[in-house]
């Protein structure tokens, strides 16, 4: 029986460390972690703010990404892809890929990098959280969750099961819609992109879990 961890970490060893602090308000979701041999993962990432242009200044600056290219631009947001470095040194140390540890979700807010990972066990999980304090990452562990079942099954995130419920009692299931994406977005303080997300993740965690073999 698994467990899924809910948690939030900061150090300037993590990744676009040097430019999350030049441009601070940015808020940022890992679309895609695609790993590679030299143990460098490929990120797919999307930047919302409002001065995205010093943002993408200052990833060019970033010592802990290369190849960053930009692959889409939306109203206040664009899609990059980039290439973890090794001055990321928490992502750079072979242990953490010795964990056997699922990442499920990583996004950036207020300072904080936020993460639901799948561990096979809660010492598992304890390791995890040393190896973090060998790299002076300070971390929040927010929520744990054993899984139902053994194939792995996601059970939703607080943040997320706090979404979808307040979602479904002010009716923006209803036909039509009682609610709009802005009335979430106003109630939890984030932007409409930000809900949608969350949204979409909790949506395919319960398709895995109710409907999927």
């Amino acid at each position: 029986m698994s467990l899924v961890a809910a948690y939030r970490t900061s150090s300037p060893e993590l990744v676009l460390a040097t430019a999350v602090t030049t441009v601070p308000e940015v808020e940022l979701d890992v679309a895609r972690a695609v790993p590679t041999d030299r143990g460098r993962p490929t990120w797919f990432l999307w930047a919302d703010g409002t001065d995205l242009d010093a943002f993408e200044s200052a990833m060019a600056d970033d010592p802990t990404v290369t190849d960053v290219e930009r692959m889409r631009e939306v109203a206040d947001a664009r899609l990059y892809t980039l290439q973890v470095t090794r001055a990321a040194s928490v992502y750079a140390d072979s242990r953490w890929s010795d964990l056997d540890a699922s990442n499920y979700a990583s996004w950036f807010r207020d300072g904080w990098w936020y993460s639901v990972t799948r561990f096979p066990d809660r010492g598992t999980l304890d390791a995890y959280l040393a190896f973090l304090d060998q790299h002076d990452v300070t971390v929040e562990l927010d929520d744990v969750f054993v899984t139902l079942a053994s194939n792995g099954e996601r059970p939703l995130t607080r943040c997320q099961r706090e979404t979808i419920e307040f979602a479904y009692h002010c009716g923006f299931f209803e036909i039509p819609r009682e609610a709009t994406m802005s009335d979430l977005a106003d109630e939890f303080d984030v932007s409409e992109q930000a809900i949608s997300q969350r949204l979409r993740r909790a949506y395919a965690r319960l398709v895995e879990s109710e409907v999927v073999e």
